[in-house]
C-alpha cells in the first residue's frame, strides 16, 4: 500500500506548490487541510474560483472538473502529469469570462513574458587521480 501514500502525499505535495504559486493573487490561498477533504476542492482562499488539483501519471481533467464544481464558484482544474507543464482547464462558459474580462481590459493588465526554462549544464567529468 505505499503506493497509494507515496501517491497522496505526491498529490498533497501539488496542493501545496500550487497554493504558493496562487498566493500573489490570491494571499489566503491554502491547501485544504487532511480532516477538510471530501469538499469538492483543494484550495482555500481563492475567491470565485473552486480549484481542484490532480497530478501523476493519469487522471480525468473533466472528473477533476466535476469535483471542483461548487454552488456560485467557478470550477477550475490544476492538473501536472509527470514530468510535464502544470495546465490549467475550465469549461468554455467559464473562459469565455475570462476572455471577456481581459480583452476588455488587456492595455491595462501587464502580461509576463513566457519563462524560459534554463538549460542544462552539461556534466563536469572529475579529474582522475593517478
Amino acid at each position: 500500500m505505499a503506493g497509494g501514500k507515496t501517491a497522496r502525499r505526491k498529490g498533497h505535495n501539488f496542493e501545496r506548490e500550487v497554493a504558493i504559486m496562487l498566493r500573489p493573487y490570491y494571499p489566503d490561498a491554502k491547501r485544504q487541510l487532511e480532516y477538510q477533504e471530501g469538499l469538492g476542492y483543494d484550495i482555500q482562499g481563492t475567491g470565485d474560483l473552486s480549484i481542484q488539483c490532480k497530478v501523476g501519471k493519469s487522471f480525468k481533467i473533466e472528473k477533476a472538473l466535476k469535483e471542483a464544481e461548487q454552488p456560485n464558484k467557478i470550477p477550475v482544474a490544476i492538473t501536472k502529469k509527470d514530468r510535464e507543464d502544470i495546465v490549467v482547464s475550465m469549461y468554455w462558459k467559464d473562459f469565455e469570462f475570462f476572455l471577456i474580462s481581459y480583452l476588455d481590459n488587456k492595455d491595462k493588465i501587464y502580461v509576463r513574458p513566457p519563462v524560459k526554462k534554463k538549460p542544462k549544464a552539461p556534466a563536469v567529468e572529475k579529474p582522475s587521480i593517478n
